[in-house]
């Protein structure tokens, strides 16, 4: 069997967003899932991905990572994701960074559901919604 590996992106702060809209809980959240699947024997990777990151900053580490730990179909990737998100029409989802803004998931972000092999897809700019 392959690896396990867990990445917990996590996003609680927004540059662009008022105070109310901020998420104080994710550090939290992340401490937890990462609690419960290192029972599974699950590996954290990438510590701290997504506290006061932009979409591409995270894009391009994921890449990066993908690339250089070399994933195999063998192993196992479990991301999990705390912050705001934003579903668009026909179903697709965005995830919102640091940098968010207000325009459309559709004119700054991908949609989530590729596989880490290409990228990070699914990471937007789009405005605060949960």
């Amino acid at each position: 069997m392959g690896r396990r590996l867990f990445i917990a992106l996590g996003s609680g702060r927004y540059c662009n967003l008022p105070e109310e809209d901020q998420l104080p809980v994710v550090a939290t959240d992340i401490v937890a899932m990462t609690e419960l699947l290192e029972e599974f024997g699950y590996r954290r990777v990438l510590a701290g991905l997504g506290e006061y990151d932009g979409a591409e900053q995270i894009r391009r580490k994921l890449s990066h990572w993908s690339r250089d730990c070399e994933l195999t179909a063998d192993d196992v990737v479990v991301l999990y994701f705390a912050g705001h998100g934003v579903v668009e029409d026909r179903g697709r989802h965005y995830l919102l960074c640091w940098d968010s803004r207000d325009l459309t998931a559709r004119e700054t972000g991908e949609a989530v559901g590729s596989g880490l092999g290409g990228g990070a897809d699914g990471l937007s700019e789009a405005s605060g919604h949960r």
